[in-house]
């Protein structure tokens, strides 16, 4: 809401016609030698006399005559109807945008950043800020990063670019194609050197994986690297594979021999069917080959 006030009394100013021409300064104060060259009331104010904040961002501030009057210490005749002040904008060169975010990862974060985008908007002079942070996630390989702009008065104004981010390593690819539910064997990967697309962690990730002896949820193309979400571990018990089961309650406990109807993982249900009488069994996977029925 104050933004929205102090947007609407900037536009009932101007369209009074109470300032023409603005103030431009460079920090986040006015000073009487900022508004010299467009009063004479002023000349005789000493140049460094702190009139107020200067707006931020690309707000514009308004001086009224009554305000002109007070600060300049003269008569309201001798004012303007109104003067305006805003902050000396310039676009910010490429290679700030660069350095801002190049410094951000050092090692063990060995990542190469390449700039794709970055806004061409004017803005005040300031301090440009990114952290890991900021990250918002990637498209395609492309990141959009989100960062500040700092002030020197300690006010931010939000900034963003979108990069790449490569990370020189080793990695896993699979020689071939494998269809879901494939389990994938040591020699089923081949062994890449060089940079490659960051899409994950930037940082590396909180625990080594390796989809060795996992099972793909998904057809998987030749040359692709094994996501986390693309495989799942291989079941515990397998449809049709005989498995141990323990069942009865208390101190008396019977095993007996059942053939699982489904694939499950420990923790899972299995559906059964007993070896010894042909009955059905629902029970949970204890283990790898083994089940209880409670």
């Amino acid at each position: 809401m104050r933004c929205i006030s102090r947007s609407i009394t900037l536009l009932a100013s101007l369209a009074l016609g109470l300032a023409r021409d603005c103030a431009v300064v460079d920090g986040p104060r006015v000073r009487a030698a900022d508004l010299a060259p467009l009063t004479s009331a002023f000349v005789g104010v000493p140049g460094d006399t702190d009139l107020g904040p200067a707006p931020s961002g690309s707000m514009v501030r308004i001086y009224t005559r009554e305000q002109l009057a007070v600060l300049a210490g003269g008569s309201q005749e001798e004012m303007p109807a109104g003067l305006c002040v805003e902050r000396r904008r310039a676009a910010i060169p490429e290679d700030d945008w660069r350095a801002s975010v190049d410094r951000v990862f050092r090692p063990p974060c060995l990542v190469s950043i390449g700039l794709k985008e970055y806004p061409r908007h004017r803005y005040p002079g300031g301090e440009l800020v990114f952290s890991a942070a900021g990250l918002a996630g990637s498209s395609g390989g492309i990141w959009l990063w989100r960062g500040a702009l700092v002030l020197p008065e300690k006010s931010s104004i939000p900034v963003w670019v979108r990069v790449t981010i490569l990370r020189q390593g080793r990695r896993q690819v699979l020689r071939e194609a494998k269809p879901m539910g494939s389990v994938l064997g040591a020699g089923d990967f081949t062994i890449e050197e060089g940079n490659f697309p960051v899409t994950g962690s930037v940082c590396g990730e909180a625990s080594a994986f390796s989809p060795i002896g996992m099972v793909a949820r998904r057809n998987l193309k030749a040359g692709a690297e094994v996501a986390r979400g693309d495989v799942r571990r291989p079941p515990a018990v397998n449809r049709g594979q005989s498995i141990e089961v323990e069942t009865g309650a208390g101190n008396s406990r019977l095993r007996l021999q059942a053939v699982a109807e489904n694939d499950a993982e420990v923790g899972q249900p299995v559906r059964m069917k007993s070896s010894w009488n042909g009955s059905r069994l629902v029970g949970r996977v204890t283990a790898q080959g083994k089940a209880s029925v409670e």
